[in-house]
């Protein structure tokens, strides 16, 4: 593994998808319902689709300022392409506090992007310039897919992470005037696209066996 989707991308994709005999079931934000604790914040609204934007707030020569927004219109396409290779980063002056506290154990410059005070240690770089908050966004959309369905609507972050974002889906949960289940009839109604056309746009250089 490598710090982002992209090998369970890959080999899923090897394998390849099957269609069921079913119609698939959204959760389609009805109300807008935001979290926020201290300057981080989530929320999520009504919309048509599914869109998500994401800003993180990292004070660090590599992370500058054009590096640390996102926004995507999600479709399969693009969540392979775009957010599926970002990979997880850390600070290689908090590795000893998270071995300290029995975390982080498994991690190693093979599986993370490992900043210094002024540099990225690993030995090709970046995927992308802005490959940090891609990662965030992938997190996110990890998080909110918690629920077993593909969410219609807009989300929109700000410094957040795992737990506001798990928070964020209870709340809307709990709340069921803010959304509903809701079926399409055939692949064209749907606001989401699902269709990968050709496999072999698909980018393994990321890939490794």
């Amino acid at each position: 593994m490598d710090g982002s989707a992209y090998c369970f991308i890959y080999l899923i994709l090897k394998v390849g998808i099957c269609e069921l005999n079913a119609y698939k079931k959204f959760f389609r934000i009805k109300k807008s319902v935001r979290i926020q604790e201290y300057d981080k914040w989530v929320e999520l609204l009504p919309f048509n689709g599914f869109k998500l934007s994401f800003f993180i707030d990292f004070n660090h020569p590599i992370i500058n300022f054009d590096k640390q927004y996102y926004n995507l219109n999600f479709s399969a396409i693009s969540f392979i392409n775009d957010i599926g290779p970002a990979r997880t980063f850390g600070f290689i002056k908090d590795i000893e506090y998270l071995h300290k506290h029995g975390l982080a154990l498994g991690s190693s410059i093979d599986c993370v992007i490992v900043i210094d005070n002024n540099k990225i240690l690993n030995q090709n770089g970046l995927r992308f310039n802005n490959e940090f908050v891609r990662h965030k966004l992938l997190d996110a959309i990890g998080d909110l897919f918690l629920y077993g369905y593909n969410i219609i609507g807009e989300f929109n972050a700000f410094k957040a992470g795992h737990a506001i974002n798990n928070k964020l889906l209870r709340t809307i949960i709990s709340n069921p005037d803010s959304w509903e289940l809701i079926t399409f009839n055939n692949d064209q109604e749907s606001p989401i696209k699902f269709n990968i056309p050709n496999s072999s746009i698909i980018n393994n250089r990321f890939y490794s066996k």
